[in-house]
Order: C-alpha cells, then sequence, then structure tokens
C-alpha cells in the first residue's frame, strides 16, 4: 500500500508541475505578445513624429508664403532717404517772369523738391551766350533777378544781317541737385513800357515754362 501511494503522489506532484510549468509558459507567452505589440506602436509612433513635425501645417505653409509687406515698405523708404536725388525723371521745375519796371523784375523758379540755382545766363536766339551772372541760391521756389542792364547788353548786341528777331533773347538757368547739373533755355520778348515819362525795356515771356528734367 504504502508503494502504491507513493506512486500514485508522484504522479500528483509531476501533473502538477508540468500544469505550473504550462501555466508559466502561457504566461510568458501572452508578456512576450504584449511587449511586441507596445514595442510595434512605439516604433510606428517613432517613424510618425519626425515626418509631423518636419511637414509644416497649411496654416504655416501659407504664412511662410506671405511676403513681409511692412519690410517692403520700410525698405523702400530708407532707398528714398539714402537717394534724396530721385530718379532721373521725376524733377518738376517751371519759370515765370514777374514784375513790371520801374519795378524789379525777376525770374521766379518752382520746383518739386529742393534745387540749388547757380548761374543765369542771357542769349542771342542762336543761344551765343552775351552775358551771364553767378548765384548760389536754393530752395524749391527761388527768386532770381533780372538785370536790366544784362537785358540792354543784349538788345544792343550785334545780330545777323536782316535778323527780325533784335526784341528776342532767351534765358538759360543752370541748376543742380546732389550731383547732378541741369540746364534749362527758354524764350522771352523786350518790348517797351513808360512809366512817369520815362522809357523802360521789359521782358515779357509764357506766363509759366515748365519743364521736366
Amino acid at each position: 500500500m504504502c508503494g502504491q501511494d507513493n506512486r500514485v503522489k508522484d504522479r500528483a506532484e509531476a501533473a502538477a508541475g508540468r500544469a505550473s510549468q504550462g501555466t508559466q509558459q502561457g504566461m510568458l507567452a501572452l508578456i512576450s505578445n504584449t511587449l511586441r505589440q507596445l514595442l510595434r506602436g512605439v516604433g510606428e509612433r517613432l517613424k510618425k513624429t519626425p515626418q509631423s513635425e518636419a511637414a509644416p501645417s497649411k496654416q504655416e505653409r501659407g504664412v511662410e508664403r506671405l511676403p513681409d509687406n511692412s519690410s517692403v515698405a520700410a525698405s523702400e523708404k530708407e532707398q528714398r532717404q539714402r537717394s534724396p536725388a530721385g530718379s532721373a525723371n521725376d524733377l518738376r521745375i517751371s519759370f515765370r517772369i514777374v514784375g513790371t519796371p520801374p519795378s524789379p523784375q525777376i525770374i521766379t523758379v518752382t520746383a518739386n523738391r529742393p534745387v540749388t540755382i547757380s548761374r543765369l545766363e542771357y542769349l542771342l536766339p542762336d543761344d551765343r551766350c552775351i552775358v551771364s551772372q553767378e548765384y548760389s541760391l536754393e530752395g524749391v521756389s527761388v527768386e532770381l533777378p533780372i538785370s536790366h542792364q544784362c537785358v540792354d547788353e543784349v538788345y544792343n548786341a550785334p545780330r545777323p544781317t536782316g535778323d527780325t528777331y533784335e526784341s528776342s533773347l532767351k534765358f538759360r538757368v543752370t541748376t543742380f541737385e546732389g550731383e547732378r547739373t541741369r540746364t534749362y533755355t527758354f524764350s522771352a520778348q523786350i518790348t517797351v513800357t513808360v512809366a512817369g515819362g520815362t522809357v523802360y525795356r521789359k521782358v515779357s515771356g509764357s506766363k509759366y515754362f515748365v519743364s521736366e528734367a
């Protein structure tokens, strides 16, 4: 009886051992499957994360494509400030003769930005200079005095035979702005006016002579 009991006990223990071993293997298999799923999920997330970080959103792409208008405006403003003379074609200047002898006559020079008047020349109709005067007058509105002595010199200057324009003359005004020098020429007429019994030569021109450089 004792021998039989021992064999039964041994079988029971062996069966219990096999059951325990089977349970442990099942648990290990379950844990292994769970770890593999977790690692697979982590790997997929790691693959997706750099792509999402590297690719900007639609909103971000839209912002990147927008130009910085404020910077462009500021840059243009700075360029204008660095180049006060502007472009070669945006200077507008006009000349007008005002006054009646015996009051002084002047040439008013009006520009859309400050210029310096350096010379006024008195010319014959064929552009020969008879006399000139040097100046250094600056501003957007400048007054150039007309010298009646210079007008008399032009009037009395020899002219080609048969010249019918003995009462005509031209003025040539030299200006400079920044490093650019310009000359403007316009025609006028010498007429006669009487005031207080005295005869004066009066210079008349078109009401306005407007030029764009």
